[in-house]
């Protein structure tokens, strides 16, 4: 099978792929705004089932964001070289301070998150098996 390799068909693969990617961006901010409401029900209600479920999602995408930051971005940027060489490097290195920022804040909001459920654990009374937790202190004998 030969691919024809015209201007017309690049520009359509380009048109494609862009809108691919526009799809999955759309796609990723809406289950990133769930997961966010997830959390601040899960905080609110104290329920730390909740709050660990937005912690595991978190990490999965700080490790996408990782992912994209190490492979998607350089081969961006080449393909970019293909078509101007000249503001390739100003690209680059504006995509990967961005990605650096993502993967920061990413962190961050792991951090807390955390650090919220260890909050949550330490304040716990009830049944371990349960997802909630009473803000009153056992009483232990000593």
């Amino acid at each position: 099978m030969v691919t024809d390799i015209s201007p017309s068909n690049i520009d359509e693969h380009t048109a494609h792929t862009n809108l691919v990617l526009f799809i999955i961006g759309v796609v990723s901010q809406v289950v990133e705004i769930i997961f966010v409401i997830l959390l601040i029900v899960g905080i609110h209600k104290q329920r730390i089932a909740i709050v660990r479920i937005t912690y595991v999602y978190n990490v999965l995408m700080l490790g996408v964001e990782i992912l994209v930051a190490v492979v998607y971005i350089p081969l961006q940027s080449y393909r970019l070289y293909v078509y101007d060489q000249d503001n390739v490097w100003f690209s680059l290195i504006a995509l990967m301070s961005l990605a650096l920022l993502f993967i920061l804040m990413q962190l961050y909001t792991v951090v807390l998150v955390r650090s919220q459920i260890c909050s949550m654990r330490k304040q716990c009374v009830s049944d371990p098996k349960r997802s909630e937790y009473c803000n009153t202190k056992p009483y232990v004998v000593y």
